[in-house]
C-alpha cells in the first residue's frame, strides 16, 4: 500500500510573523501559505528531528552572539582599536539626520549614552544626575537581550540617584540604603535615553548625559580594558558558518551561562555541538546547516503591516519566547519594555495600500483622542531602507513635543504627510519622499489603553 505523504508547514512561513497586536486583529501565529511534503524535506524522521533542533538552537543562541558582537563594536576604544574599554560611557553627541547611515530606524526624541558593565570583579555603583524633570530611562540589558531593570523618570524619578549593580554570583555586602540591582549575567549593557526638547541646543543634553557615571564600591575608576575580539568585530553573526556560530556560542556560554530553568533545553543541543567540547557534529552537518539557514530566514523576515500594528507586548521581557527575542535582537538596539515605550508601525493608508510620496495624506486625531501617554509621543517617517528622508526643513518626526505644532479650533490635530510643504499648514508637515515609505509611532510611558493595545490609532488617510 502506498504511504500517504504527511504535510508540515514551511518553517519560514510558520515563524515569519511575530505576535504583534494590530488595531484590527491579534496575530498569534503565521498561517502557512504553503506546505511541503515531509519526504521532500528529509531522508528519514530522525533527520527531521535534528533539523528542527537546529532551528530551535539557532533561534535560541542568536541574541547571545549579537549582543557580544555589539559589545565589540560600540565599546569605547582608543588608538589602534585593538582593545575595548568596559565601564566607560560613550555618549551620543547629536541626533542623527538623513546624512547618517550607520544606525537603522533611529529616533529623533532622545540622545543615547551607553556602556557595557563588567561585574566579574565586583559590584559597580551607577550614579544618575538630577535631570530637573526631563525624561530619561536607563535600561539594564543582560547578554541574552533581556531588559531586567529600567530606572528613570517613570520608575525612580529625575532627582540624582545611586544604585549598586551586582553580578549573578555576588555574595558580599553593599552600602546601606542604596538600591541593589542584581544582574543575570556578569556583563550588562547599560543603555540611557535622554529627551531632547525640540529646538534646544543638543549639546545641553550631551553634557547632561556625561554626568551619568559608574564607579567601584570604594569610589575608584572602574574602567578596564580587554583585547577586542577581531573575529566577531569583522564578521556579522548572520554570515557565520554553522561551525563558526557553534564555536562562538561555546566560548560565550561559559562566560554568560543561561538561566538554570533553560538547562534542559540546552541539553537537547549537545547533539548538534552546542555546549559540547567536541564542537559541531559532523554527522548531522547537512541538517544543522539547513536548520540554521531556515531559522535565520525566519528571524530576518521583514514584517510590513498595512495598518497600525503594535510591537510585541513582551518586548524586552521575553521569558521563553525565544523567537520574538531573536527578531527584536535582529532589528537593532534593545526595544524598551512596553511600560516604558510602546512602538507601532504602518506601511499602509486607510485602504491598506502602501504609503507613497506621490500621494498626500492626513493623520487626524479628534479632540480627546490623542495617544494615551504620560510622557510624550512622536511619529517618525522612514524610507523603505529604514533611514530618514532628506528634506528642506530637516524634520524627520513630529509629535506633541514639536515646536509650533498647531491644533484645530475644535481641539483636534491634523498631521500632513506629503513630499512638498502643505500651503498654510507647514507647521504640521511631516515631509515624505517621492516613493514608498513607512511610519513609526513611539508612545512613551503609555496609559492603560496603550499598554493593553486597545488604543486605536487613526488610519493614515489618503486625501488626493
Amino acid at each position: 500500500m502506498k504511504r500517504k505523504k504527511l504535510l508540515i508547514p514551511s518553517i519560514a512561513t510558520s515563524l515569519a510573523t511575530m505576535p504583534f497586536n494590530s488595531n484590527n486583529d491579534t496575530i498569534n501565529s503565521a498561517k502557512a501559505e504553503t506546505a511541503t511534503p515531509i519526504s521532500e524535506l528529509v531522508v528519514n524522521p530522525f533527520d527531521n528531528y535534528v533539523y528542527c533542533q537546529a532551528v530551535t538552537a539557532y533561534t535560541y543562541a542568536y541574541p547571545l552572539l549579537v549582543l557580544e558582537r555589539t559589545r565589540q563594536l560600540i565599546s569605547y576604544s582608543e588608538g589602534d582599536k585593538k582593545t575595548i574599554q568596559m565601564n566607560r560611557f560613550v555618549p551620543q553627541e547629536r541626533l542623527l539626520t538623513a546624512k547618517d547611515r550607520n544606525v537603522v530606524a533611529p529616533n529623533q526624541d532622545t540622545l543615547y549614552s551607553s556602556t557595557y558593565l563588567d561585574l566579574s570583579m565586583g559590584p559597580l555603583v551607577f550614579n544618575t544626575p538630577d535631570t530637573n524633570g526631563r525624561y530619561y530611562s536607563a535600561s539594564f540589558v543582560d547578554m541574552w537581550d533581556n531588559i531586567f531593570t529600567t530606572v528613570g523618570k517613570r520608575t525612580t524619578g529625575t532627582k540624582a540617584n545611586e544604585f549598586v549593580v551586582v553580578g549573578p554570583n555576588w555574595k558580599g555586602k553593599t552600602p546601606k540604603g542604596v538600591k541593589v540591582i542584581k544582574a543575570p549575567t556578569s556583563t550588562v549593557w547599560l543603555l540611557i535615553r535622554t529627551l531632547v526638547y525640540p529646538g534646544e541646543n543638543q549639546n545641553t543634553v550631551y553634557e547632561l548625559n556625561k554626568k551619568f557615571n559608574v564607579k567601584t564600591l570604594n569610589g575608584k575608576n572602574p574602567v578596564v580594558s580587554e583585547p577586542r575580539d577581531m573575529f566577531l568585530t569583522i564578521n556579522p553573526v548572520e554570515k557565520l558558518t554553522p561551525t563558526q556560530f557553534i564555536n562562538e556560542y561555546n566560548k560565550l556560554i561559559k562566560k554568560y551561562p543561561a538561566p538554570k530553568d533553560e538547562k534542559l533545553l540546552q541539553d537537547q543541543f549537545t547533539m548538534l555541538g552546542l555546549n559540547n567540547p567536541n564542537g559541531m557534529s559532523k554527522q548531522y552537518e547537512e541538517q544543522i546547516k539547513r536548520g540554521f539557514d531556515d531559522a535565520l530566514t525566519a528571524i530576518t523576515n521583514k514584517f510590513r503591516p498595512k495598518s497600525w500594528t503594535y510591537s510585541p507586548a513582551n518586548q524586552g521581557k521575553y521569558g521563553h519566547d525565544y523567537f520574538t527575542r531573536a527578531v527584536i535582537t535582529n532589528a537593532g538596539l534593545p526595544g524598551l519594555p512596553k511600560e516604558e515605550a510602546r512602538y507601532t508601525v504602518t506601511y499602509g493608508d486607510d485602504t491598506q495600500t502602501q504609503l507613497n510620496g506621490q500621494n498626500k495624506y492626513v493623520l487626524h486625531f479628534e479632540k480627546g483622542e490623542l495617544p494615551d501617554v504620560k510622557a510624550f509621543f512622536s511619529i517618525t517617517l522612514y524610507k523603505m531602507d529604514y533611514f530618514f528622508v532628506d528634506n528642506s526643513i530637516n524634520r524627520y518626526s513630529i509629535g506633541d513635543q514639536t515646536n509650533g505644532i498647531k491644533y484645530n479650533h475644535d481641539g483636534s490635530l491634523d498631521i500632513y504627510i506629503q513630499d512638498h510643504a502643505p500651503v498654510g499648514n507647514e507647521s504640521n508637515w511631516l515631509p515624505a519622499p517621492e516613493d514608498d515609505f513607512y511610519l513609526m509611532m513611539r508612545l512613551y510611558n503609555g496609559g492603560k489603553s496603550v499598554l493593553d493595545g486597545t488604543y486605536i490609532i487613526p488610519a493614515v488617510k489618503k486625501v488626493n
